[in-house]
């Protein structure tokens, strides 16, 4: 009987076959003798039940049928998870090889609920960007971004009874609601370690690619959801810090229109950055910035 701890992956997969071995080769590749693997197919008919027929004796369990959606396929196989440590590898990313070794050592500390390293963004044409954890220690932190990348995101399979399955009130964010959920019911909180233990693949139907501004959306609802976890003074500083965010982001925006030689556009953002905080000595610079004659070259 192995001493290493019984480590649960649910690979979701639909419509995916062009990346799906990659997938599973890097998983594969672990060598990881006290895996369970569940797969949890939507029905695919590009040829990815194919494929995971070719490998189903290293599956523990698979299925292809029709799911609502992302977190509703999960939630298949995180039912079914027997686990001690749980993680899900979706089928265009990859594990780093090593990874479930090196994952398995650190929830040995039996005070460590769940590990979180940092993760890689790929693409097709050989690139790659490190996508590192962001501060997670204070709760303020989890409002101001969402720290943890989910590729590289291992727990203790006895959350799904502290907090339950993934929640399909938030399609493209549903990870960042479950990180909020171990944070602030389950009182957990992440062991950072200095590795990378997974990639995520940037393609054209990845959700990251797709419709970016969804994420937003959710993030938002999100965090207003959890904003009952934070003290009066919290909330504050929450507050003043997205309105100085908000207004660097507009000034950028004013700085840009001017480098293209759009004043008119300019004027307008630099207009309403005044109108937010009149008592703004930056944006009331760069509103006469934007009303100075301009030179040849465009410039103010």
């Amino acid at each position: 009987m192995s001493t290493l701890p019984k480590i649960t992956i649910i690979t979701p997969s639909f419509k995916q076959v062009q990346y799906l071995e990659e997938t599973i080769k890097s998983i594969l590749e672990q060598d990881y003798p006290n895996l369970e693997w569940l797969v949890v197919d939507g029905g695919s008919t590009d040829g990815s039940v194919d494929l995971i027929r070719k490998y189903e004796k290293h599956f523990t369990w698979w299925v292809s049928e029709k799911d609502r959606n992302h977190p509703h396929a999960l939630n298949k196989g995180y039912e079914r998870a027997t686990g001690d440590v749980i993680c899900f590898v979706n089928s265009d990313d990859t594990l780093d090889r090593g990874a479930l070794h090196y994952v398995a050592k650190q929830f040995q500390d039996p005070t460590v609920n769940w590990v979180v390293g940092w993760a890689k963004y790929f693409n097709d044409e050989g690139e790659d960007w490190v996508y590192g954890v962001k501060p997670c220690a204070k709760d303020t932190d989890w409002f101001r971004h969402n720290p943890v990348p989910q590729i590289s995101s291992f727990w203790r399979t006895e959350a799904f009874k502290k907090v339950g399955g993934f929640t399909e009130k938030y399609l493209w964010s549903f990870d960042f609601e479950y990180w909020m959920r171990l944070y602030f019911k389950a009182g957990w909180k992440p062991k950072v370690v200095r590795r990378c233990l997974g990639s995520f693949r940037l393609q054209p139907n990845s959700k990251t690619c797709l419709r970016p501004d969804l994420f937003v959306t959710d993030d938002k609802g999100i965090r207003e959801e959890y904003a009952i976890y934070l003290t009066p003074a919290q909330r504050e500083f929450i507050e003043r810090w997205r309105q100085h965010r908000d207004m660097q982001k507009q000034r950028n925006l004013v700085w840009q229109a001017l480098k293209s030689k759009d004043t008119k556009s300019a004027r307008k953002l630099a207009m309403q950055a005044v109108r937010e905080n009149a008592l703004s000595v930056n944006n009331w610079w760069l509103m006469y910035a934007t009303l100075r004659p301009t030179t040849a070259n465009g410039n103010p």
